[in-house]
């Protein structure tokens, strides 16, 4: 899941029957198939790769995220979605705590100074921060804490999301507003994605029900044969 940009959004459009020139076809390792991306969701290769270098099999896709939040009617993507990848199986990573290698950002993140862990979501999530990263951790418990547990990470804990802070400028004002943006990484049945989109809170929620949408929209892409 590389060599394309995965946060770009971009405009919505009606899915068409069948491929053609209002599509681009890609595969991916390892799923049978093809898929057809409506070029309103195509994603570019980053300028800096020459054109001599191919590509893995994967596929990037924008989103239907607006600055604005304005619902888009015609976009098939959840409005919050920025854009992701889709990616084989054979690339993906669970980040399950105890598969870490001690050395691992996820993991030295925990133990430098000026980091912080803060139980939230009744002990189910642990979320890390350091005041050197901008970013934050959320982790999922295998096992929720009980009332007033020591905040920390275990074996089979898995991160849910990596989510940030971020101005954006409202359409057609000299005004910006916060926004929170969490890249999410998960495993589907034939492929995997990888993929950012604006939380409206700070742990975001219902996580699984978004990776069901994308999964079910890139999976009406597949090209008719």
């Amino acid at each position: 899941m590389k060599r394309r940009l995965g946060i770009i959004a971009g405009a919505g459009m009606l899915l068409l029957a069948g491929c053609s020139r209002a599509y681009e076809v890609y595969q991916v390792g390892g799923v049978g198939g093809k898929f057809c991306v409506p070029k309103a969701h195509v994603v570019p290769r980053i300028p800096w790769i020459p054109a001599s270098v191919p590509e893995g099999k994967d596929f990037a896709f924008s989103g239907c995220w607006r600055n604005d939040q304005a619902h888009q009617s015609d976009c098939p993507l959840p409005s919050s979605v920025q854009g992701g990848v889709v990616g084989p199986l054979f690339n993906f990573r669970k980040e399950v705590w105890k598969d870490l290698h001690a050395d691992s950002y996820y993991k030295t993140v925990v133990t430098q100074p000026g980091s912080s862990l803060k139980v939230e979501d009744e002990g189910s999530v642990v979320t890390v921060s350091n005041k050197h990263d901008w970013r934050w951790y959320v982790w999922h418990k295998a096992a929720p804490l009980a009332n007033g547990g020591e905040p920390g990470l275990e074996s089979d804990d898995v991160l849910l999301a990596t989510c940030q802070m971020n101005k954006v400028l409202l359409p057609g004002k000299n005004q910006k507003r916060n926004a929170i943006f969490c890249r999410r990484q998960v495993a589907g049945k034939n492929y995997a994605l990888d993929y950012s989109f604006e939380s409206k809170e700070r742990i975001p929620h219902n996580v699984e029900a978004l990776d069901a949408q994308i999964f079910a929209q890139v999976d009406r892409w597949r090209c008719k044969k």
